[in-house]
């Protein structure tokens, strides 16, 4: 098994590229659903997730084997995903319900939607404080998200057309 991966969302193929970060080589290509894009790797490193935006789902991938072995239907044109500090939950934006779906990691089901602001794209947790943070490229807002009561707590006025992926909220590393 190699122990020093990553994982590529290949839109136009529909799989993701399974990379070999110290040959930097592709070992593997895993297919997932239509026009893949956002991918987050688990706290524990044993799943990713990657948000199907055509497909309107998230598929699960179980890391040690290379296979999906979830498929998760979410809203309309999702985007981003990230976890929370455990792992427990994953929350996807989808673009064009201004939404974002909450997702319990063990069961694969959705358990709360939670309405944001107009076409949210990046997604981030903040491990610190609990704290979803949505951009939302139409409304040119921050949406914060109390984690543990999924209700929106405010909305932060930003610049035109407000965009972010990947890790975008600094906390401390939790221990």
């Amino acid at each position: 098994m190699i122990d020093s991966i990553g994982h590529v969302a290949n839109r136009d193929s529909n799989d993701v590229g399974v990379i070999d970060t110290r040959t930097h080589k592709i070992v593997n290509k895993i297919n997932v659903g239509k026009h893949p894009f956002g991918v987050a790797l688990s706290g524990n490193g044993q799943f990713v997730y990657v948000v199907n935006v055509e497909s309107n789902s998230v598929s699960v991938i179980d890391v040690k084997r290379d296979v999906v072995i979830a498929t998760v239907p979410v809203g309309e044109h999702p985007y981003c995903v990230t976890t929370n500090s455990d792992g427990s939950t994953l929350y996807v934006t989808n673009t064009h319900e201004d939404t974002v779906s909450v997702i319990d990691a063990k069961t694969y089901q959705v358990k709360h939607v939670i309405k944001v602001g107009g076409t949210p794209e990046g997604i981030a947790y903040d491990h610190q404080h609990q704290r979803v943070y949505v951009a939302s490229w139409m409304d040119n807002a921050l949406t914060v998200i109390d984690a543990k009561t999924n209700q929106v707590i405010k909305s932060i006025p930003t610049g035109s057309q407000s965009r972010a992926f990947g890790a975008f909220i600094a906390t401390p590393s939790i221990q």
